[in-house]
C-alpha cells in the first residue's frame, strides 16, 4: 500500500506540471436519466478513449497540442451521440443518448468495431438481446443466455450451474452491485435469481479478471441493478405459466433528486400442485415448490454529481409436504407431518460514488449478504384411542454463509495514455458448515455440529491501463490477498497482465496471464438442482484452491456492410490445484466430521480453443459458438489415483442463436444446442460371489443352499458417456402501443423436436425379464405463452 501511495502522489505532481486538458462527464439514457455503464468515448478517427464506469462516469486526458476536438459516444442499442469539446481548458459534460431499436443500429457499425478495450475473454450481454432467446415458459433468464455463448455450459438439464472453462458452479463470483451471492438460480434451473426488468447492465468475465475482482477461480458475473427514471414512473406487469412478476420504478416526486426501482416475481408452480396433491391424497395432503424474488434501489442525486444508494434482494425457495389424518377405525392414531426444504439469499449494500476531481473517481460500499439452506422434519402423532397430538418428533439440517463487506475503489485516468484503478476491500465471514438438530418425544435434544466458524479476509488491488503505442495497449495488475480464521492466516499475491495488438484495422490480437485464489470450498453432492450443499473455509489442511490461466485470442470483423460479421478465436488453458471432493460413499447427514468426508488436494486441468462468429446489425441477427476442450481431474485417493474426466467435461459444445425482426412489432428467434454428453461413473457388468453372510438361495431340487452376494463391476470414475445433449427452442413476441403503454405477447416452443435428453440413467428390468439402461427426461416439448404491459 505504500507503494501504491507514492506511486499515486508522483503520478499526480507529474500532472501538474504537464500540458493536459482533461474532459470528463456522466453517460445517461436521455429520456430516463438511467445509467449507461459501459458506455465508449473515443475520437472522430476511432481512437478508443475512454469508457463509462460502473457509476457511468468517464473520464480522459489529451494533450494541448493534439488537434482532437470532436468526440462521439456510443453503447448498444443507441444512438450515436456526437460533441465537440474546447481542448484549452478543463471540461465536465453531460451525455444523452437516445434510445433506439436494434434493427436501425446500422449507421455507427464502423465506429464501434473500432473501440479497443482490453478485456480478453469478456461477454457483454445487452438485456435486449436477453428477453429475445427463448427459454423454457418464455421467462428471461441470464444464467440461459450466458450457456450460448463460447467457453460457457450448463451441467445437465434439470440443474442451475454455470460451468465456465471446466470450473464447478461455486468457483463463479457473482456480483449484484458490487455485493456477492452465494447461490443463484432457482430449483431445477428454471430461472435464475436475477429479474430481468431490474438489470442495467451484466458483464461475465470467464477467467482473466481485472486485478479488483478475486475470490474465485473461473468466472466473473457482474450484474448492476437500475436506478430508476428520473422523470417520470414506469412499470410492467408480466403474467406467464410459471411466475408472475411486478416491476416499478420512478422518481420519489415530482423533480425530485431521489429515485426508486422496486420488482417483484413470484414462481406459480404450487398453486397447481397443492390442488393435484390434495385431490389425489382425498384432501389429507398437499405439497409443491415456490420462490420468490424482491429487488430495491433507492438513489439520492447530488449537485456535485456524487450519488449515494441503498440496494436489496431478497429471494427465497421452498418445497414442502404437509399431511395430517384423524383417527378412524381403520388407524388407532392421529398424525400430522409437515416437511420443508428452504433456501436463499439476502443482501442490502450502502454505496456512495463521487468525481473528487475531474481526473479522480472515488466509490465506497457498505454490505452485508447471507445464504443458508434448512431441511426440516417435523411429526406429531397422539396415543392409541385418541385424536390429541402430543407425541413431537422433528429433525433439521441447517448450513449457509454470512459476510460484512467493506470496499473502497479509485479510477485515476493520469494521462491519454495511462490511467489507473486501486483500492481495497475487507470481509469478515462466518460459515456454518451444517447443523444437525434432533428433538424426539421423552428424549434429550441431539445437537451435532453446532459450528461458526469467523473468519477475516483483506484485500488490495492495483490496475494499470497503459497505451504503449497506436496499436499497442497493456493492462498490468496485481491482487494482495490476507485470509485469517482461527490460528492461521494466508497470504496471496496473484498477478494479472494482458496485452492487445492491432495487428491490422479490423484485425486484433490479445493475450494474458491471471492467477487466481479461492478460499472457501464447496461440496456438492446434489444432482436435482438442490443447494444442499456445503460452503466451507479453508483451513490448515483445506489449503485455498489455486488457478493459473493463460489465454491468447484473434478477433476479426469485416467491413463489408452488406455482411457485416465479427469473427473471434481464443484459446486458453488453466491448471487447478487444491481441489476437494466427497469421498466415495460419503453421506451429507451422516454423523462425521466434515473433513472425514473430503477428497483433498485435488487438480484439475483444462484446456481449449473458442469460435464465435456474430451478427449484429440488421433485421437477421445471431451468433455461432463452438468450443472444442478437455476437462480433467485428479486426485490421489480416487481412480486408483489415475486422471478421470470431470464429469461436465464437453469435448464439443455448439451453440446456435437467430434472431428476424419481421417490423418493429414482430420478433422471431431460435436456438438450438449440441453437447457431448457428460461423463458418469456406470456399472459395465456384474458378477456372483459366495459370502459367508447373505441371503441364502436354495437351488431347486437341491438341498445345497449357497450364500450369494452381487458384486458390479466398474472401468473406471466418470468412464462413461451419456447421449449428446440436444435440442431446438422458438420464440416470437408481438408488441403493440396500447394507450397505456406498451403491451406484448410472447409465444414459444422449448424442446421443438421433442428429443429425449436424459437427466440420469439407471437400469432396470425389461419386459423379457433382461437388465437394460434406462433414463429419465424432465422436459419434453413444452409450449409457453407470455403477456406483458409496460406502463
Amino acid at each position: 500500500m505504500k507503494y501504491c501511495l507514492l506511486i499515486f502522489l508522483a503520478l499526480n505532481l507529474s500532472c501538474f506540471f504537464a500540458q493536459k486538458t482533461v474532459v470528463s462527464g456522466f453517460v445517461k439514457d436521455k429520456v430516463s436519466q438511467e445509467a449507461l455503464i459501459g458506455a465508449k468515448i473515443f475520437s472522430s478517427s476511432g481512437k478508443a478513449l475512454a469508457s463509462a464506469n460502473t457509476s457511468v462516469y468517464f473520464s480522459f486526458v489529451v494533450e494541448k497540442k493534439d488537434t482532437i476536438r470532436n468526440f462521439f459516444c456510443y453503447i448498444y442499442g443507441y444512438k450515436k451521440a456526437e460533441f465537440s469539446v474546447s481542448i484549452f481548458a478543463d471540461t465536465t459534460i453531460q451525455l444523452s443518448l437516445e434510445n433506439k431499436d436494434i434493427k436501425e443500429v446500422e449507421e455507427v457499425r464502423v465506429s464501434a468495431e473500432r473501440i479497443k478495450k482490453i478485456e480478453l475473454g469478456t461477454i457483454e450481454l445487452p438485456i435486449k438481446i436477453l428477453k429475445q432467446i427463448p427459454t423454457i415458459a418464455g421467462e428471461p433468464d441470464v444464467i440461459k443466455a450466458f450457456q450460448l455463448m463460447p467457453g460457457v455450459s450448463g451441467g445437465k438439464e434439470g440443474t442451475s450451474g454455470l460451468y465456465v472453462r471446466g470450473g464447478s458452479p461455486d468457483q463463479n463470483l457473482f456480483l449484484l452491485d458490487e455485493i456477492p451471492l452465494y447461490y443463484v438460480s432457482h430449483i431445477g434451473g428454471f430461472v435464475s435469481t436475477f429479474d430481468p426488468n431490474a438489470i442495467n447492465s451484466i458483464k461475465l468475465f470467464k477467467g482473466n479478471f481485472p486485478a479488483r475482482y478475486s475470490g474465485r477461480l473461473s468466472s466473473v458475473i457482474d450484474i448492476r441493478m437500475k436506478d430508476g427514471n428520473v422523470n417520470k414512473r414506469n412499470g410492467e406487469v408480466f403474467v406467464g405459466l410459471l411466475s408472475t412478476k411486478f416491476q416499478i420504478d420512478g422518481p420519489m416526486k415530482k423533480d425530485s433528486s431521489v429515485t426508486f426501482l422496486f420488482s417483484a416475481r413470484r414462481f406459480n408452480m404450487d398453486l397447481f400442485t397443492r390442488l393435484i396433491a390434495r385431490y389425489a391424497s382425498n384432501f389429507e395432503s398437499s405439497a409443491g415448490y415456490t420462490f420468490y424474488d424482491l429487488n430495491g434501489k433507492v438513489v439520492k442525486r447530488f449537485k456535485n454529481n456524487s450519488k449515494l444508494s441503498f440496494s436489496m434482494y431478497h429471494g427465497r425457495d421452498r418445497i414442502f409436504i404437509n399431511s395430517s389424518k384423524k383417527r378412524d377405525e381403520f388407524n388407532s392414531n392421529a398424525y400430522k407431518f409437515k416437511s420443508n426444504v428452504k433456501w436463499g439469499n439476502i443482501m442490502g449494500t450502502i454505496n456512495y460514488s463521487v468525481p473528487l476531481n475531474k481526473k479522480i473517481f472515488a466509490n465506497f460500499s457498505l454490505a452485508t449478504t447471507n445464504f443458508n439452506y434448512i431441511t426440516e422434519v417435523k411429526a406429531k402423532y397422539s396415543d392409541q384411542g385418541s385424536d390429541e397430538l402430543i407425541n413431537e418428533s422433528e429433525l433439521s439440517f441447517k448450513s449457509g454463509v454470512s459476510d460484512v463487506i467493506l470496499k473502497s475503489q479509485f479510477d485515476y485516468a493520469y494521462s491519454d495514455k495511462i490511467s489507473f484503478k486501486f483500492g481495497s476491500n475487507s470481509i469478515y465471514h462466518r460459515f456454518t458448515p451444517g447443523r444437525i438438530e434432533s428433538i424426539a418425544y421423552s428424549e434429550k435434544d441431539t445437537l451435532i455440529n453446532d459450528l461458526k466458524i469467523p473468519s477475516m479476509e483483506h484485500n488490495l488491488f492495483l490496475e494499470n491501463e497503459i497505451k504503449l503505442s497506436k496499436r499497442l495497449s497493456t493492462n498490468f495488475g496485481v491482487n494482495a490477498t490476507s485470509y485469517s480464521m482461527q490460528d492461521t492466516t494466508f497470504f496471496s499475491v496473484e498477478p494479472r497482465i494482458y496485452f492487445d495488438f492491432e495487428i491490422s484495422n479490423n484485425f486484433f490480437c490479445r493475450g494474458g496471464y491471471s492467477r487466481m485464489k479461492q478460499f472457501i470450498h464447496y461440496l456438492s453432492n446434489s444432482g436435482a438442482g438442490l443447494p444442499s450443499d456445503l460452503w466451507i473455509p479453508v483451513s490448515k489442511s483445506l489449503l485455498p484452491e489455486i488457478s493459473n490461466q493463460f489465454s491468447l485470442g484473434f478477433t476479426l470483423t469485416s467491413p463489408k456492410s452488406k455482411l457485416p460479421l465479427s469473427l473471434s478465436i481464443e484459446g486458453f488453458y488453466k491448471d487447478m490445484t487444491h481441489l476437494i471432493d466427497y469421498k466415495e460413499g460419503a453421506n451429507l447427514f451422516s454423523l462425521d466430521d466434515i473433513e472425514n468426508k473430503i477428497e483433498k488436494n485435488g487438480r484439475g486441468e483444462v484446456y481449449g480453443i473458442e469460435f464465435l462468429v456474430q451478427k449484429s446489425i440488421g433485421k437477421a441477427t445471431g451468433w455461432i459458438a463452438y468450443t472444442l476442450s478437455k476437462n480433467t481431474r485428479t486426485f490421489e485417493n480416487l481412480n486408483g489415483g489415475q486422471t478421470f474426466p470431470f464429469k461436465y467435461d464437453r469435448r464439443h459444445d455448439i451453440s446456435f442463436v437467430f434472431s428476424y425482426a419481421f417490423n418493429e412489432r414482430i420478433q422471431f428467434t431460435a436456438t438450438w444446442v449440441y453437447s457431448t454428453g457428460n461423463a458418469l461413473t456406470l456399472a459395465q457388468g456384474k458378477y456372483a460371489q459366495l459370502d459367508l453372510a447373505g441371503y441364502y438361495y436354495q437351488e431347486p431340487n437341491s438341498t445345497a443352499s449357497f450364500v450369494i452376494n452381487e458384486s458390479q463391476l466398474y472401468y473406471g470414475k466418470n468412464s462413461y458417456r451419456m447421449p449428446a445433449y440436444h435440442k431446438l427452442d422458438l420464440g416470437i413476441s408481438f408488441e403493440k402501443k396500447v394507450q397505456k403503454g406498451m403491451r406484448t405477447w410472447s409465444f414459444g416452443i422449448y424442446n421443438v423436436y421433442n428429443q429425449q435428453n436424459p437427466f440420469y440413467l439407471f437400469y432396470k428390468l425389461n419386459k423379457q425379464k433382461e437388465i437394460k439402461l434406462h433414463q429419465l427426461t424432465l422436459f419434453p416439448l413444452i409450449p409457453s405463452v407470455n403477456y406483458s404491459l409496460r406502463f
